[in-house]
């Protein structure tokens, strides 16, 4: 049985865009997790986005390792 951390509640607000002044100036990363495929092998995804060109990227990974 999955267990849920408690619900956020914040208030609205407008989206705002970000705006860089050329490419590669601005970027995101993120690492999406517990994808289970039976058929793939990877269970990660790593997605980095440049903000300037709407540019986005998408490797999957077989594991991920973090360093402290």
């Amino acid at each position: 049985m999955p267990r849920f951390g408690p619900l956020q509640k914040t208030p609205i607000e407008n989206m705002h865009a970000v705006v860089k002044p050329s490419p590669f100036r601005g970027w995101a990363m993120d690492v999406v997790s517990k994808i289970y495929q039976p058929h793939l092998k990877d269970n990660f995804i790593l997605v980095p986005i440049d903000y300037f060109m709407k540019w986005v990227k998408v490797e999957p990974l077989v594991s991920v390792t973090q360093k402290l």
